[in-house]
């Protein structure tokens, strides 16, 4: 009997021809977008509803399995196995499947695609437009709900209440401030959400890096609210003018308007629903210069960002020239030596004041033609005392 030499290669050639044929059954148009964006995602869950359709070669035929998981969790892969896919990854499903296929024929080609994610229903209630049912899927999160909110519903406590019959309550802003995605879960179905009342919700405008709208936890009030959720003050705010309108309990339409001082901020002052807060902007009390405005005229010099001559009102003084008109400080300003020159009443040659940080906090009171000089602490000027400045 004539022995038939068989080309190894060409063997492997017409298996993989086999195992082609097969995959053909699986083709781009069966994957639809929102399977490709599940595929993509490791912690996608298998859904009741969702299709896959199981590709291999059995005996060099081409087999195409289509699977559709129902609401038991139960999946069959052809007549080889049966997996429960409850609570599992699709990731984890498909190496089980393809496990399954590859121990009954080996080098098979076995492929697990899914190619229509399922389609389920949640339940809104509580602080929404009209309690609903809506259609989603796996890959959508709880905030996708908040569209269907009203201006009272809470985003800092959200709840849960799974098929299984156990709540949880989540923090929107954690998710969308901290990223903690842990707070902004994916929906399931049956998920009955229930968005409750918000408790406070506090305004703060102006000179704060992150003005905005924030609803406050129980335990959260001033201090909370510009340290952690404005995340403070910008370099330009004025701190002598803050403010806020409260409306809860007020006789007023305009609400009753309080100023508050750092000392509130360190105590943590007790807000309310509705209050409003603003820091202003030191440029903002700069008043416009007016040609026939005399009443006093200070010269400032030296380390300051905008050094020069300046008319003043009659209520602006020290604090006023530094801060408003001067733009404050630079870096190098030695404020241990600054001093003021006063013409006024006094000889042609002027009397010498030393100035401290705490004139500067007092306002202290300016005079016409006072010239204030704040040196530059690269510079070096020699000690001197009072008496050596003054006319005696």
């Amino acid at each position: 009997m004539a022995l038939i030499k068989i080309n190894p290669c060409l063997c492997l050639g017409v298996f993989l021809l086999a195992v082609s044929v097969s995959f053909a059954q699986v083709t781009v148009d069966d994957v639809t977008p929102n399977s490709q964006l599940a595929l993509s995602n490791p912690d996608y869950l298998v859904t009741p509803g969702d299709i896959y359709t199981l590709a291999y070669t059995a005996n060099g035929t081409a087999v195409t399995y289509r699977i559709v998981v129902d609401t038991s969790y139960t999946i069959r892969i052809s007549n080889l196995g049966v997996i429960n896919v409850a609570g599992k990854t699709f990731r984890q499903v498909k190496k089980d499947a393809e496990t399954i296929v590859a121990n009954n024929y080996p080098l098979s080609g076995v492929q697990l695609i899914l190619t229509q994610p399922g389609v389920f229903r949640v339940f809104v209630v509580g602080e929404v437009k009209v309690a609903a049912e809506i259609s989603t899927w796996a890959m959508e999160r709880l905030s996708s709900l908040t569209r269907y909110t009203t201006p009272f519903a809470s985003r800092r406590n959200v709840s849960i209440k799974s098929a299984n019959g156990r709540t949880k309550n989540y923090d929107l802003f954690k998710a969308e401030r901290e990223g903690d995605l842990s707070q902004n879960p994916y929906l399931r179905p049956d998920d009955i959400i229930t968005f409750n009342r918000l408790d406070r919700q506090i305004t703060i405008n102006g000179a704060v890096e992150r003005p905005g709208v924030y609803q406050l936890l129980s335990n959260e009030n001033l201090n909370d609210l510009i340290r952690n959720y404005a995340c403070g003050f910008t370099p330009l705010a004025d701190k002598t003018q803050m403010e806020l309108v409260r409306y809860v309990g007020s006789g007023s339409v305009s609400g009753d308007k309080m100023i508050f001082t750092e000392a509130d901020i360190q105590r943590n002052y007790r807000l309310q629903n509705y209050d409003i807060i603003t820091i202003p902007n030191i440029t903002e009390r700069r008043p416009a210069a007016s040609l026939n405005r005399q009443e006093r005229r200070i010269t400032i010099k030296g380390a300051v960002r905008q050094p020069g001559t300046y008319n003043l009102a009659p209520n602006e003084n020290l604090r006023d020239i530094i801060e408003i008109y001067a733009d404050g400080f630079t870096p190098r300003a030695d404020k241990t030596r600054m001093e003021l020159v006063r013409y006024e009443g006094v000889s042609a040659f002027g009397e010498k004041i030393f100035l401290s940080e705490l004139n500067i906090q007092e306002n202290f009171a300016l005079r016409n033609y006072d010239v204030i000089t704040i040196p530059d602490a690269s510079e070096w000027w020699p000690v001197t005392t009072q008496r050596e400045y003054t006319n005696k």
